[in-house]
């Protein structure tokens, strides 16, 4: 309750302000909210998150051969949310599972790195990949052409596929394994043969992504290849993502 004095002067309350007198002055405050308890199930699901940022935030790290901060700039919250997704649907709701290796690891299939520039926009060639414990990963590419399977961009003479294979412990804190495939393509209607590529055997129990990204190239006879890529044109996508 708010009362008036002598001089005509507010103090106490009234709804959510509240009133008191400093040097004669008015002073006008809003009171302050009391905070609502966080459930169980919001703390579990903060913590959740958490984990899913920091998985997110050292696999951005590794890939950066590819990224190279030539992402969007939502990609940081949208990778992250992505990661949270991929834990959240882990068909083992138990604690210890409680990390990225359990998840439904599909989720992160096709995740663009840049929606400026979506990969399938750019590349039409369909990889075919195939694990195994024994022999590690394999990656083939059908015969294509360029003028077909490529987006031609101005200035561009020539681009490079790269395929950057990293496998991460279970613990998310080293990279075990990594290599990049890498296909030269002209721009020039050029018919380019199949490829075949394989990875050394791989551990099991690892976190193994595989990420594309185009490459586009000016060729000057003075500075050698000109890369155009950058924040409004980098094709980068994850294209699938395995348990070993």
């Amino acid at each position: 309750m708010a009362r008036v004095n002598a001089k005509g002067q507010l103090s106490g309350s009234i709804g959510p302000t509240y009133y008191r007198q400093l040097n004669g002055i008015t002073i006008v405050q809003t009171k302050p909210r009391k905070r609502k308890k966080q459930s169980t199930a919001s703390k579990e699901s903060a913590s959740e998150f958490g984990k899913a940022s920091s998985a997110a935030k050292k696999i951005r790290l590794w890939l950066f051969p590819l990224l190279q901060n030539l992402n969007d700039a939502y990609m940081h919250t949208r990778f992250s949310s992505k990661v949270f997704q991929a834990i959240a649907k882990r068909s083992n709701k138990n604690e210890d599972n409680n990390n990225l290796i359990n998840g439904e690891l599909s989720v992160l299939n096709r995740f663009q790195f840049n929606t400026n520039t979506v990969f399938e926009d750019y590349c039409k060639i369909q990889p075919i990949l195939n694990y195994e414990a024994a022999t590690g990963l394999s990656i083939a590419l059908p015969e294509f052409n360029s003028n077909e399977a490529i987006a031609k961009i101005e200035h561009a003479t020539d681009c490079e596929l790269c395929y950057l294979v990293t496998v991460f412990d279970q613990s998310m804190e080293a990279v075990t394994y990594t290599d990049v495939f890498k296909v030269a393509v002209p721009l020039h209607g050029n018919t380019i043969t199949p490829q075949q590529w394989n990875t050394a055997v791989l551990a099991a129990d690892q976190l193994l992504i595989v990420t594309a990204a185009l490459f586009y190239f000016r060729k000057d006879k003075l500075m050698g290849a000109v890369p155009l890529n950058s924040k409004q044109l980098h094709p980068c996508e994850i294209v699938a993502v395995f348990r070993t």
